[in-house]
Protein backbone atom coordinates (compact mmCIF):
# COMPACT_ATOMS: atom_id res chain seq x y z
CA UNK A 1 0.00 0.00 0.00
CA UNK A 2 1.56 3.44 -0.95
CA UNK A 3 0.99 6.51 0.91
CA UNK A 4 -1.33 7.52 -1.30
CA UNK A 5 -3.94 4.72 -0.55
CA UNK A 6 -3.48 5.20 2.70
CA UNK A 7 -4.87 8.40 2.95
CA UNK A 8 -7.20 8.05 1.12
CA UNK A 9 -9.02 5.39 2.32
CA UNK A 10 -8.86 7.32 5.67
CA UNK A 11 -10.86 10.11 4.74
CA UNK A 12 -13.87 7.73 2.71
CA UNK A 13 -16.35 7.17 4.84
CA UNK A 14 -16.80 3.20 5.67
CA UNK A 15 -20.01 1.83 4.65
CA UNK A 16 -21.82 -0.89 6.56
CA UNK A 17 -21.13 -4.78 5.38
CA UNK A 18 -24.44 -5.29 6.29
CA UNK A 19 -27.39 -3.27 4.65
CA UNK A 20 -30.34 -3.03 7.82
CA UNK A 21 -33.54 -2.95 5.25
CA UNK A 22 -36.34 -5.33 4.12
CA UNK A 23 -34.40 -7.56 3.06
CA UNK A 24 -33.02 -8.93 6.46
CA UNK A 25 -36.66 -10.11 7.00
CA UNK A 26 -36.67 -12.50 4.29
CA UNK A 27 -32.66 -13.49 4.93
CA UNK A 28 -34.02 -14.40 8.55
CA UNK A 29 -36.86 -16.42 7.37
CA UNK A 30 -34.45 -18.28 5.08
CA UNK A 31 -31.87 -18.95 7.95
CA UNK A 32 -34.75 -19.82 10.17
CA UNK A 33 -36.63 -22.50 7.52
CA UNK A 34 -32.87 -23.81 6.36
CA UNK A 35 -32.10 -24.25 10.15
CA UNK A 36 -35.43 -26.26 10.84
CA UNK A 37 -34.96 -28.36 7.67
CA UNK A 38 -31.84 -28.87 8.93
CA UNK A 39 -32.30 -29.97 12.25
CA UNK A 40 -34.89 -31.92 11.05
CA UNK A 41 -32.99 -33.45 8.61
CA UNK A 42 -29.71 -33.91 9.49
CA UNK A 43 -29.45 -33.12 13.50
CA UNK A 44 -32.46 -35.12 14.56
CA UNK A 45 -31.44 -38.40 12.93
CA UNK A 46 -27.80 -38.37 14.02
CA UNK A 47 -29.03 -37.62 17.55
CA UNK A 48 -31.24 -40.89 17.02
CA UNK A 49 -28.22 -42.65 15.90
CA UNK A 50 -26.06 -41.64 19.02
CA UNK A 51 -29.04 -42.36 21.07
CA UNK A 52 -29.21 -46.00 19.31
CA UNK A 53 -25.62 -46.66 19.75
CA UNK A 54 -25.12 -45.15 23.28
CA UNK A 55 -28.22 -48.04 24.30
CA UNK A 56 -26.62 -50.76 22.24
CA UNK A 57 -23.08 -50.03 23.66
CA UNK A 58 -23.09 -48.22 27.36
CA UNK A 59 -26.97 -49.69 27.69
CA UNK A 60 -25.62 -53.12 27.38
CA UNK A 61 -22.93 -52.20 29.90
CA UNK A 62 -25.49 -50.91 32.08
CA UNK A 63 -27.99 -53.87 31.10
CA UNK A 64 -24.59 -56.14 32.12
CA UNK A 65 -23.64 -54.27 35.73
CA UNK A 66 -27.18 -54.86 36.78
CA UNK A 67 -27.14 -58.65 35.72
CA UNK A 68 -23.83 -59.13 37.56
CA UNK A 69 -25.16 -57.54 40.78
CA UNK A 70 -28.38 -59.42 40.45
CA UNK A 71 -26.43 -62.38 40.20
CA UNK A 72 -24.13 -61.45 42.75
CA UNK A 73 -27.35 -61.31 45.36
CA UNK A 74 -28.75 -64.30 44.64
CA UNK A 75 -25.39 -65.67 44.86
CA UNK A 76 -24.91 -64.35 48.38
CA UNK A 77 -28.72 -65.02 49.03
CA UNK A 78 -27.90 -68.72 48.05
CA UNK A 79 -24.83 -69.39 50.15
CA UNK A 80 -27.28 -67.71 53.47
CA UNK A 81 -29.61 -70.36 53.07
CA UNK A 82 -27.37 -72.70 52.47
CA UNK A 83 -25.54 -71.56 55.87
CA UNK A 84 -28.72 -71.37 57.65
CA UNK A 85 -29.03 -75.09 56.55
CA UNK A 86 -26.19 -76.12 57.59
CA UNK A 87 -26.72 -74.76 60.82
CA UNK A 88 -30.01 -76.57 60.90
CA UNK A 89 -28.46 -79.78 60.19
CA UNK A 90 -25.65 -79.26 62.52
CA UNK A 91 -28.53 -78.71 65.09
CA UNK A 92 -30.93 -81.71 63.83
CA UNK A 93 -27.88 -84.08 64.24
CA UNK A 94 -26.41 -83.10 67.58
CA UNK A 95 -30.25 -83.54 69.07
CA UNK A 96 -30.19 -86.61 67.09
CA UNK A 97 -27.04 -87.75 68.36
CA UNK A 98 -28.43 -86.79 71.95
CA UNK A 99 -31.73 -88.78 71.16
CA UNK A 100 -29.00 -91.83 70.54
CA UNK A 101 -26.63 -91.15 73.64
CA UNK A 102 -30.04 -90.61 75.97
CA UNK A 103 -31.55 -94.29 74.47
CA UNK A 104 -27.91 -96.16 74.63
CA UNK A 105 -28.04 -94.87 78.56
CA UNK A 106 -31.52 -95.83 78.47
CA UNK A 107 -30.62 -99.61 77.18
CA UNK A 108 -27.47 -100.29 79.40
CA UNK A 109 -29.21 -98.89 82.49
CA UNK A 110 -31.92 -101.33 81.79
CA UNK A 111 -29.00 -104.06 80.85
CA UNK A 112 -27.31 -103.73 83.69
CA UNK A 113 -30.95 -104.00 86.01
CA UNK A 114 -30.98 -107.03 83.85
CA UNK A 115 -27.52 -108.42 84.46
CA UNK A 116 -27.89 -107.44 87.97
CA UNK A 117 -31.21 -109.36 88.62
CA UNK A 118 -29.43 -112.61 87.08
CA UNK A 119 -26.30 -111.84 89.25
CA UNK A 120 -28.45 -111.48 92.57
CA UNK A 121 -30.36 -114.79 91.04
CA UNK A 122 -27.07 -116.47 90.78
CA UNK A 123 -26.10 -115.44 93.95
CA UNK A 124 -29.58 -116.39 95.88
CA UNK A 125 -29.05 -120.27 93.68
CA UNK A 126 -25.44 -120.26 94.84
CA UNK A 127 -26.51 -119.59 98.55
CA UNK A 128 -29.23 -121.37 98.53
CA UNK A 129 -26.57 -124.68 97.20
CA UNK A 130 -24.21 -123.61 99.77
CA UNK A 131 -26.31 -123.83 102.32
CA UNK A 132 -27.94 -127.57 101.40
CA UNK A 133 -24.19 -128.19 100.96
CA UNK A 134 -23.35 -126.86 104.40
CA UNK A 135 -26.23 -128.35 105.86
CA UNK A 136 -25.33 -131.86 103.84
CA UNK A 137 -22.11 -131.94 105.50
CA UNK A 138 -22.80 -130.43 108.70
CA UNK A 139 -25.17 -133.75 108.65
CA UNK A 140 -22.37 -136.22 107.41
CA UNK A 141 -19.75 -134.58 110.10
CA UNK A 142 -22.52 -135.49 112.74
CA UNK A 143 -22.79 -138.86 111.11
CA UNK A 144 -19.07 -139.25 111.13
CA UNK A 145 -18.43 -138.16 114.39
CA UNK A 146 -20.92 -140.47 115.50
CA UNK A 147 -19.28 -143.38 113.67
CA UNK A 148 -16.66 -142.39 115.31
CA UNK A 149 -17.45 -141.70 118.24
CA UNK A 150 -19.17 -145.64 118.11
CA UNK A 151 -15.47 -146.98 116.89
CA UNK A 152 -13.77 -145.29 120.28
CA UNK A 153 -16.41 -146.08 122.99
CA UNK A 154 -17.74 -149.29 120.99
CA UNK A 155 -13.82 -150.37 120.62
CA UNK A 156 -13.20 -149.28 124.48
CA UNK A 157 -15.65 -151.72 125.55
Amino acid sequence: MSLLTAATTAQMPIAAVVDLDSSIVVQLAVFLLFFYLFNKILIQPMLSVFERRHSLTDGAREEARVSVKEAEEKIAEYEERIAAARRSALEESKSIRAAASQKERELIDAQKATSQATVEKGLAGIQQVYEAASAQLEEEAKKTAEHIVERIVGGAA
